[in-house]
């Protein structure tokens, strides 16, 4: 009897880890399968969801198709509608004008069908409003002043522009106070939203005047500075390296070799005895 207990709890033990290795054996399939997911399966799935009125599963399957990459205009469209629907269907008004933000910056010329449901309308034409004065910004421009220069090395000038619509273009303007006509030269994107253009180096000492003008990808022009104030580069001759270093260096020496010399001639500092003369004394009788 106490063999058969025995044996049946060995069972129902095997039985409950046998459980629990199948149970991870379908964790680690389906982690995988997940993570695997395209971001078109993704959008399918949020849109059935959105369907079955699984609003909060659809926003997160949508958002991680987005987050994933769609390429696809019609897709990305798609994805954005169905997460301001979901939005809405919640009564989430922020969340879904958010969503509509974010397509319209993208696809200005999206609009809601006659069609679509009337509680979207409120959070679309706020975002349409946003989006619009977004759009009209003009570009922002932060820039270093230079002030100083050398003669013959040429100079650096970097700012960093940003502008709701897209940067189109930036300009340095620039010339010598000894001419009239501003050059111009047209700023490079180095790194991230920094934009750089070189002054040419100077031949003579004559100060340097410029400023900056940007465009957006939809008109908008900002200026740092102006023709009429211009930020001013005083150029001057370059500086010539003292020589105070090497005549430190020639007095200690000079003072070195001093003390070396009396050291070697006087053992330690005291008179030296006057040198004897090589001079044979005169034989006795001499006058």
């Amino acid at each position: 009897m106490i063999f058969m207990l025995s044996d049946n709890r060995f069972v129902k033990l095997a039985a409950v880890v046998l459980a629990s290795l199948l149970l991870m054996q379908q964790c680690i399939l389906v982690q995988p399968v997940l993570a695997q997911s395209s971001p078109k399966d993704l959008l399918r799935k949020g849109v059935q969801q959105c369907e079955d009125a699984e609003f909060e599963n659809a926003i997160t399957s949508l958002e991680q198709a987005l987050t994933r990459g769609l390429s696809d205009k019609e897709d990305i469209i798609q994805a954005y509608k169905y997460i301001a629907f979901s939005a809405a269907a919640l009564g989430d008004e922020a969340k879904a004008e958010n969503a509509y933000v974010e397509l319209l910056k993208r696809y200005p010329v999206f609009d809601l069908l006659l069609s679509d449901s009337p509680r979207l309308r409120k959070p679309f034409d706020s975002a349409r409003e946003k989006v619009e004065q977004w759009r009209q910004t003009p570009p922002a421009i932060e820039c270093e002043p230079l002030r100083t220069a050398e003669v013959g090395a040429p100079v650096e000038v970097t700012a960093r522009v940003t502008a709701a619509a897209g940067v189109d273009s930036v300009v340095l303007h620039f010339k010598r106070t000894t001419e009239v006509v501003y050059l111009k030269q047209l700023m490079v994107n180095s790194t991230g939203a920094v934009f750089a253009a070189m002054l040419p180096a100077s031949t003579e000492p004559a100060n340097w005047m410029y400023y900056i003008t940007a465009r957006s990808k939809n008109g908008k022009i900002a200026d740092w500075r102006s023709a009429g104030n211009p930020q001013v580069v005083v150029v001057t001759a370059a500086k010539k390296k003292s020589k105070t270093w090497l005549y430190v260096a020639l007095g200690a020496l000079a003072l070195g070799g001093g003390g070396a010399a009396a050291a070697m001639a006087g053992g330690g500092g005291e008179t030296p005895e006057p040198p004897t003369s090589n001079k044979l004394p005169d034989p006795p009788g001499t006058p």
